[in-house]
């Protein structure tokens, strides 16, 4: 069944800054890297089933620890992106 997009239809009344979420206390890679500037590019871009950034990040925001996913699964994620040697 493919995702709905009416949660994004609703984030159009907020601006990218008032969206952002509140990472401070996160020690994850997604903290890192993920500025209010590259969230406002990218906030309203969605694959065709409605699949936003905020999706993509919503564990990483759920889950303020320090990547021990990216760690352990390292492997497979670099198959995944392609960076595998």
């Amino acid at each position: 069944m493919p995702f709905s997009n009416s949660h994004n239809l609703l984030k159009k009344k907020y601006s990218g800054a008032d969206e952002f979420p509140d990472l401070s206390v996160h020690n994850n890679y997604m903290a890192k890297v993920l500025t209010l500037d590259l969230y406002k590019k990218l906030r309203d871009k969605q694959t065709p089933s409605g699949f936003t950034l905020d999706d993509v990040i919503q564990t990483g925001v759920d889950n303020p620890g320090k990547g021990q996913s990216l760690l352990i699964h390292n492997h497979l994620f670099s198959l995944i992106t392609g960076s595998a040697s």
